[in-house]
């Protein structure tokens, strides 16, 4: 019989060997390569017939790991010569080496690019980015920890044009397009800042949440925003923008998670209480009300919840016994409440049991 090589091979992807444990044979660049197995003097009758797996070394990575061919069925007859044709197939993985040099902690997704913080760098991918071509380090001096260690980002936060990154050090850098301010007074309105700038008056921030065009950290005792604040966003109680950080008013206590939707945002503290401001268009707010807060409501729980996590208009919490209870627009389902209705007040999602709530 004889055993037809593997297809794989081409000028673009050339081979160097085909080998299996007893025998080995140059296969060409670009066409298959046939050669002679002797399978002894089998008895007339229908035999089966495989090839063992063959280990195949190529230059470039698209041909390498171990191809085998699927059993196929002859019948042997006395005196006749009988060929087998095997069609190789890809039988392992192949193990590729991706670009990131550091370890990835986190990846969060914005409106049009994508970020992945390591433990060197933050990467970026999406827009400003040709398709395809993945993930790109930032390159900026701002997050090079190398030599400074405070120079990590904990994570990014994504505006709708740009984001804000929490630096180890409990400072805020930003960059991208700056629509109302949210990139801070250093930063052109209407216009890009291809470069990170640092955010007046922030130090010891321990998270960050940003949403379409305010952003808002958690200090050690309060929370400060900047950014548009038409509907409240800032929860100083003033509806006016502002470029650099204002205090959020009636916050107590010591801030455990951070969120915002679009033009809402809610702070949890570590004694359970939890505080909304904002657009409340849909009743994101989870005060049982429609109407757009200056400056933060109170929203009733009787379970403490441990973590918020927000959407564009809505918002959800992680309760401590696993349940998840959501809250505001519903036109899709995002509540997971088996309706389409919007609710005023946090509702529990239907059959779920979580450790983490994320958007």
């Amino acid at each position: 019989g004889s055993t037809q090589g593997p297809r794989a091979c081409s000028t673009s992807n050339p081979c160097v060997s085909v080998s299996n444990s007893t025998k080995s044979a140059s296969v060409p660049d670009r066409l298959p390569r046939s050669r002679a197995v002797q399978l002894g003097a089998p008895a007339p009758g229908s035999y089966s017939f495989a090839a063992e797996a063959f280990s195949v070394a190529c230059t470039s990575v698209n041909g390498a790991g171990n191809w085998v061919a699927d059993p196929v069925a002859i019948t042997v007859s006395a005196g006749d010569p009988t060929n087998v044709a095997l069609t190789f197939r890809k039988n392992a993985p192949v193990v590729v080496n991706a670009n990131f040099v550091n370890n990835v902690k986190s990846v969060i997704a914005g409106n049009t690019t994508s970020y992945a913080v390591t433990d060197k760098d933050v990467l970026v991918a999406g827009n400003n980015f040709p398709v395809g071509e993945g993930f790109h380090p930032s390159g900026f001096p701002e997050f090079d920890s190398s030599s400074v260690p405070g120079n990590a980002v904990v994570t990014v936060a994504p505006t709708s044009n740009g984001a804000c990154a929490l630096r180890a050090d409990g400072t805020v850098w930003c960059w991208g397009y700056n629509i109302l301010g949210e990139l801070g007074p250093d930063a052109p309105l209407n216009n890009w800042q291809p470069t990170p700038v640092q955010i007046p008056g922030i130090s010891g921030a321990k998270m960050i949440a940003a949403g379409e065009c305010h952003v808002c950290v958690g200090g050690v005792s309060d929370v400060k925003c900047w950014g548009r604040n038409d509907q409240g966003q800032l929860g100083d109680g003033t509806g006016v923008d502002s470029l650099t950080p204002v205090t959020v008013l009636g916050v107590s206590g010591v801030v455990a998670s951070l969120a915002a939707g679009d033009d809402s945002t809610y702070a949890l503290t570590r004694d359970g209480y939890l505080f909304s401001w904002g657009d409340n268009q849909f009743g994101q707010l989870g005060n049982g009300e429609t109407t757009d807060r200056l400056s933060p409501v109170s929203v009733y729980w009787s379970v403490a919840p441990l973590s918020i996590s927000a959407g564009a208009s809505f918002a959800c919490v992680l309760t401590a016994g696993g349940a998840v209870h959501c809250w505001g627009n519903n036109f899709n389902g995002q509540l997971g409440d088996g309706t389409t209705t919007s609710r005023l007040t946090p509702t529990q999602v239907v059959g779920l049991s979580a450790k983490q709530v994320v958007s």
